[in-house]
């Protein structure tokens, strides 16, 4: 029984040994793990005894290495293993790629020849200067296009991009083509040829084409990104497309790409020359050679605005072709166009410290429109500000009550605009037109921005609901306009719904329709207009129609083209009429994008 004992108790105290042993173990392992840290994606800058330096998250740092190393062995991007307090691993990253951004997604982006390459959770940006200096950057300096940076990749994802600096470079813009027929960037195929010989490259194969060649690519047969390239001075023909002046044109190179079983393509070109086509497609150039002047340094003040921007970066783009953005090449380039960009290479309007939002119009009401009360933005531009009269006095206006703003248009107040065919012009929808242009838009129109449209609640309210249907329409009002007179806000009350529609677009759109006949300043009569002129205009029910009496056409903000002509036709020079329309601006030089 002794024995029993004896041997119970060695059990025990061997079991509590090794317990403890174990319990330490764990308390120096814990304690090690505490003391552990990475820091990820470094970018090392120099090695000094045992001291490392580097950026890590933006900022610079210093680490104590546990041992001597090469700056030669650690320098670039790597990984780097501390335990208490000093660093015991460096993990290299060497592998590198270079190539073009096609697109940037959220997480992921499309480098030419590589496909889409994910991007490490902690995705870094660095700057390398051409003395050796490294500074942080921001993912939101990566543009589509981009074809100097190269790429950190480790474990199939990308960890850093290195920007290089670099002399000069001439600026491209990516330009995506839509589809009119169904409105989206969707093409079923495309065919194309060119004015000279071409290439097309698929992956690494590369096939040269004589100009007479056409070749057709349909969503079925492209794998692969396809690379069309025209001879120099060549442009590429879309022969499946066509525009006012018939199968378009295109200066640069071509991308096709297959995008959920439909082809896309992007036109990528140097700035200046897109331009060339963006001038005569948004104003005529048999306009003033000082106001297309003018239009030319609006659009490229915008279009550097948009390249700085990421609004259609997942679609590898920074602008389409049409009204979204500015029209680019619906009519042909031609010598005034030309003459034009290149008598203003490189200037931008420039005010607030940036290059201005340059909106641009048709024809003014005679009042200059602000972008808060246009498309309710939270502020306005103090270049842009509204209920100005645009005319050789600018005084200041107030036209939010409905009797002013009827005067106004009535009075014709002089502007620039006074002698345009659309400075005043009225039409009359019938209610049965009205509740057609209505039902078939109001649901596409509150699909596209529900707070815009809102129905009346039981108690009085008014909310997004989805709820669009009116019935018989028993009367339409406008309730709310800004200080320049345009239409903010319309109800329109049914036998089912009461709807309070918001922007002066949407009234447009909603109050408008191509059978509209339009009697104009000039006495002539004209249809064809899928909305309204202008969101200047009074109703008036007469009978069993409404009577809408308007002035101006376009949005209202910034530079009036015709109000342009009009100056450039009195001797005004082009900086003269870009202060005019941007109030405080200044022509600057943009050396690049």
């Amino acid at each position: 029984m002794r024995r029993t004992g004896r041997v119970i108790i060695v059990f025990f105290l061997v079991f509590f040994c090794m317990a403890g042993l174990w319990l330490f173990q764990s308390f120096r392992e814990s304690r090690v793990v505490k003391t552990k840290k990475e820091y990820r994606n470094v970018y090392i800058t120099d090695v000094k005894q045992q001291k490392v330096e580097g950026i890590w998250r933006g900022q610079k740092k210093t680490w104590q290495l546990r041992s001597a190393v090469s700056k030669e062995k650690i320098s670039g991007v790597a990984d780097l293993i501390e335990e208490q307090g000093k660093v015991v691993k460096v993990r290299k990253k060497p592998d590198m790629i270079q190539g073009k951004i096609l697109r940037i997604m959220d997480k992921k982006l499309q480098i030419e020849n590589y496909g889409f390459v994910s991007l490490d959770a902690e995705f870094c940006v660095y700057h390398l200067k051409s003395d050796g200096i490294v500074t942080p950057g921001e993912v939101s300096e990566l543009s589509v296009g981009e074809s100097e940076a190269k790429y950190v990749a480790a474990s199939g994802k990308i960890c850093a991009v290195l920007l290089y600096e670099r002399a000069e470079k001439t600026a491209k813009i990516r330009v995506i083509l839509q589809n009119e027929k169904n409105h989206s960037y969707d093409f079923p195929n495309v065919c194309f040829s060119a004015t000279t010989g071409y290439t097309v490259v698929a992956g690494k194969k590369k096939t040269h084409f004589d100009a007479s060649e056409k070749q057709k690519l349909t969503a079925q047969n492209v794998k692969e990104h396809i690379v069309v390239i025209p001879d120099s001075g060549g442009k590429i023909r879309v022969e499946s497309v066509n525009k006012q002046y018939g199968h378009p044109e295109y200066r640069g190179i071509f991308e096709i790409d297959l995008v959920d079983k439909a082809l896309h393509i992007i036109n990528e070109l140097p700035l200046e020359e897109y331009l060339y086509s963006v001038v005569p497609s948004e104003m005529p150039t048999e306009y003033q050679k000082e106001a297309l002047k003018a239009q030319a340094v609006c659009a490229r003040s915008y279009a550097i605005k948009q390249m700085a921007g990421k609004r259609l970066a997942a679609l590898g783009a920074h602008v389409d072709d049409s009204v979204a953005f500015q029209v680019y090449n619906n009519l042909r380039e031609d010598a005034a166009s030309i003459a034009a960009v290149n008598e203003t290479k490189g200037q931008v309007v420039w005010a607030e410290n940036q290059v201005a939002e340059t909106y641009f119009y048709s024809v003014s009401a005679g009042v200059s429109a602000g972008i808060k009360e246009v498309w309710f933005a939270k502020k306005d531009r103090s270049y842009l500000m509204p209920c100005v009269l645009l005319g050789d006095s600018r005084k200041t206006l107030d036209l939010q009550k409905e009797a002013d703003f009827s005067k106004f248009l009535k009075d014709e107040t002089k502007s620039y605009d006074a002698n345009s065919p659309w400075y005043r012009w009225r039409t009359t929808v019938s209610e049965k037109q009205l509740q057609q242009f209505i039902s078939e838009k109001i649901k596409s129109r509150y699909e596209k921005n529900p707070t815009q449209i809102q129905t009346k609640q039981k108690d009085g309210t008014f909310f997004s609901t989805g709820q669009t249907e009116l019935g018989e329409i028993k009367k339409v009002e406008i309730l709310k306009r800004g200080k320049s007179g345009v239409a903010v806000m319309a109800q329109i009350t049914g036998s089912k719904n009461t709807l309070r529609i918001y922007t002066e677009y949407n009234l447009r759109n909603l109050f408008g329709g191509e059978k509209l006949i339009y009697l104009r300043k000039d006495k002539k009569e004209v249809s064809g207009l899928s909305c309204l002129p202008s969101g200047y205009f009074t109703i008036e029910k007469k009978g069993d129609s409404y009577i809408f009496t308007g002035g101006g056409y376009g949005h209202g903000v910034g530079m009036s083209q015709n109000g342009a002509n009009q100056m450039a036709a009195q001797g005004k020079k082009c900086e003269e009429i870009l202060k005019f329309y941007f109030l405080g601006s200044i022509l600057q030089y943009q050396k690049s994008v």
